[in-house]
């Protein structure tokens, strides 16, 4: 997924900055000072940006959202059909305004294309009102972003959505082939959900 941010220059009514949060990204969200705080922190290689209140301020406009889940990581083998794991994640938007975001299974595994191919993803969103029920998006390979596989691209202010993400390994077979009498072949798999959002009052 491609983040971008604005120009800093255009006029503060018109600015909207593309914001990416990840597990965890949030939880030096204290420190610094001023108002709101720019936090930059890496986690799985992947580089994440949020903007964030600091001690003591409260959020009185804007979006301000904040994801916090278990990162991935399951062994798949090559003898068990359907193999399947799941991930929760909490998306919370702290912030009054409602906004607009995305998000994707991002996986940080060195994975050839028929191995993540042969990968399923599906989504499920459950909140105040709201249950999806699993749908697909694709695979780990070639998948559908959150907002197009659930239809689901916004956050009301001061809402929570539960987001879950189910890995399934349909064929076993494509991890190859097992001789009898030794252990079957495995293959891990490591990732995260990461979302991206816009704030429409910019930094």
């Amino acid at each position: 997924m491609t983040t971008t941010t604005t120009p800093q220059t255009q006029d503060s009514r018109k600015k909207k900055i593309w914001t990416v949060v990840g597990v965890g990204a949030l939880a030096a969200a204290i420190a610094g000072a001023g108002a709101v705080s720019i936090l930059n922190t890496t986690i799985g290689d992947n580089r994440f940006k949020a903007e964030v209140p600091t001690e003591g301020e409260g959020v009185t406009r804007g979006v301000h959202l904040a994801i916090a889940g278990q990162e991935f990581d399951e062994t798949f083998d090559a003898i068990t059909a359907n193999r399947q794991y799941q991930r929760e994640w909490v998306l919370t938007n702290s912030g009054p305004d409602t906004g607009t975001f995305d998000g994707e299974f991002t996986n940080f595994s060195q994975l050839d294309a028929a191995l993540g191919d042969a990968l399923t993803i599906e989504y499920q969103v459950t909140g105040d009102g709201i249950d999806t029920g699993f749908v697909p998006a694709g695979t780990l390979a070639s998948g559908a972003s959150f907002a197009d596989a659930t239809g689901i691209s916004t956050i009301d202010g001061n809402e929570t959505l539960t987001i879950t993400v189910r890995v399934t390994l349909v064929d076993p077979t494509v991890l190859g082939t097992t001789p009898e009498g030794d252990d079957p072949v495995t293959l891990n798999v490591a990732g995260d959900f990461v979302v991206s959002y816009t704030n429409p009052f910019g930094v």
